[in-house]
Order: C-alpha cells, then structure tokens, then sequence
C-alpha cells in the first residue's frame, strides 16, 4: 500500500476530505479537495464530491482515476458522510481490494499508535490562529451546533488547511495539521497557551435548499455547481 492508496483508506473510514493532486487525460494538473462517495476496485476508479482550490466550487466526479492521482493527503479536522456499506464491503471482501489496500489491518494499528503518540503530551500550544468573527456566541445562533461560514471564512479556512497539507507533504517530518477546536478554558504561559478544555469542531458541507424554482443561486463560499449544492460550514463534535 502506497501513500496514495493509505490516505484513500483513512479518507474512506474515518469520513475525511483527500487534497489531491490530479493529472486529467489532457494531462492538466489540478488540485483538489474530494469527499468519497464509491470506490470500484477493478477499474481503480473513484466516485467524488470534488472542491476546486482555485474556483471553491464543488462538483460531482465520478470515475476518477487512481493511478492519475499524483498526491493525495487526509484533511485532518474535515468532515464527510462515511460511506458505511463500502467499508463494510472492503472488511468482508478483502481478496477484491487486495490490489489497492494490501495489509489493512497493520495500517489500523500504525494509525492508533500514530494517535496515542499525538496525544501523550502536555497540552501546550504555540503554533495557533484564530479564524476572524468565530467564538462561542457565534453558535447560539445556529441549531445543531452547526455554523454557516462566510465567502471569506471559507476561504480562510480552505487556504490555511491546504498550505499545512502541502508542507506536510514536503516535509515527513512535520506529521501535524491544523486541529479546528473552540477554546473554553485555557492559561496563557511562557511555554505556550496550556488548554484545559476545548470543544473539538469539525468543517463540513451541508445540504442546501435550492434557491428559487428554477434558479441556480449562489452560496457562501461555493459558486453552484450541481441542483443540490452544499453550504460550508463548521459543527461541534
């Protein structure tokens, strides 16, 4: 199992959006943030929500090649629906992944021990920002601890998250991504801000409504691209 087929993996089961670089037959380079929707082992082809970096607009992107994907990196701290009945299918059917997810089980360990590593620290953070006009009071307003981002919020936040995926790709050695997290209680010492309670967020899209009859619309952060369009957005976990 290459970095490639490992972060489709971990994108498929823990329900996480793939920055990816892809070259198209015209062998056109683009990036990519995709949510996978389907995965057909024999063809080595995958069914996607795609979220153009440069445009922010989401569309469907279906049979998406494996083998033209150039990088591909797990967004740590997104969100997308899991697909349950395809990791149900890779569990029962592993002869028919073989090819691409060989030695599934010893990446779930590395993976847990990858976590446990991550958290057995002290709680000090020096490397942190914050995104502008977001606090605790912002989701008072929202039901389902949902918020609804602005154009620039969007960006902000799609920007940041891939300028760390791509320094992670060119540097192993720095294995951390941003972690989105509401601070309840904290200290701030010379050490760093010490965090003693914070609430874990997730950035996601959520379904939309569509606007007017026959109208297309536009939505924060994404210009429409299908019927059923999605609002970014950030939810407590």
């Amino acid at each position: 199992m290459n970095n490639i087929t490992r972060s489709i993996f971990r994108a498929i089961h823990e329900g996480r959006w793939l920055s990816i670089e892809y070259k198209n037959q015209q062998t056109q380079q683009t990036k990519y943030w995709v949510a996978i929707r389907g995965l057909n082992p024999r063809t080595r082809t995958l069914n996607v929500d795609g979220l153009h970096l440069g445009k922010l607009s989401v569309q469907a992107l279906d049979h998406i090649s494996i083998d033209r994907i150039q990088t591909a990196e797990v967004v740590d701290g997104s969100w997308c629906p899991v697909n349950q009945t395809l990791i149900d299918d890779i569990r029962d059917n592993p002869g028919r992944y073989a090819a691409l997810f060989d030695n599934a089980a010893n990446l779930r360990v590395l993976d847990y021990l990858a976590a446990c590593n991550r958290l057995d620290a002290t709680p000090y953070q020096s490397n942190y920002s914050l995104i502008h006009q977001i606090d605790a009071d912002c989701f008072a307003d929202y039901k389902e601890d949902t918020l609804e981002l602005t154009d620039d919020q969007f960006r902000e936040l799609v920007g940041r998250f891939q300028r760390r995926v791509e320094d992670r790709h060119r540097n192993a050695a720095r294995p951390s991504l941003p972690t989105l997290g509401l601070n309840l209680i904290s200290i701030d010492t010379r050490q760093g801000l010490y965090v003693l309670a914070y609430r874990p967020l997730a950035a996601r899209r959520e379904k939309a409504r569509p606007a007017g009859r026959g109208g297309a619309g536009h939505l924060p952060g994404v210009h429409r691209q299908r019927q059923q369009a999605e609002h970014p957005s950030i939810s407590g976990c």
